[in-house]
């Protein structure tokens, strides 16, 4: 009898749960609750001297509560480039550090209770 990992077992172990759920005739599929999805691409140029454009989209069906910010490497907010609602749709600025020193720099998306962050490099 082969020694099988707890891993193993359990993963095997779900996959035929899914697959017996799935073949089930008087199953109700229910359709999962719609969330606000954001995502935010890569700034590009990146490195960048002295401007970058940061890119992001906002999904759903109804406006919502966004920020789009800057922090230094040190976790103190340079700029605030978006703030406020938006209507769902895909939305770009321009991020200009002539005045600001080479370095790493984070880009903060928010949106609702979903945060995501994106390095960036200013080089000059």
């Amino acid at each position: 009898m082969k020694n099988y990992s707890p891993l193993r077992f359990s993963f095997a172990f779900a996959s035929i749960l899914l697959l017996a759920s799935s073949c089930r005739k008087d199953s109700a599929v229910t359709p999962p609750p719609q969330q606000t999805s954001i995502s935010l691409d890569q700034n590009s140029p990146n490195p960048f001297n002295p401007s970058t454009e940061i890119s992001y989209t906002l999904l759903g069906s109804e406006s919502k509560d966004v920020t789009l910010t800057i922090f230094d490497a040190l976790g103190r907010v340079v700029r605030t480039l978006a703030s406020g609602e938006h209507t769902p749709g895909r939305y770009t600025r321009v991020f200009n550090a002539a005045d600001l020193q080479s370095g790493i720099y984070f880009c903060i998306l928010r949106c609702d209770e979903k945060v995501i962050s994106k390095r960036m490099t200013l080089v000059k």
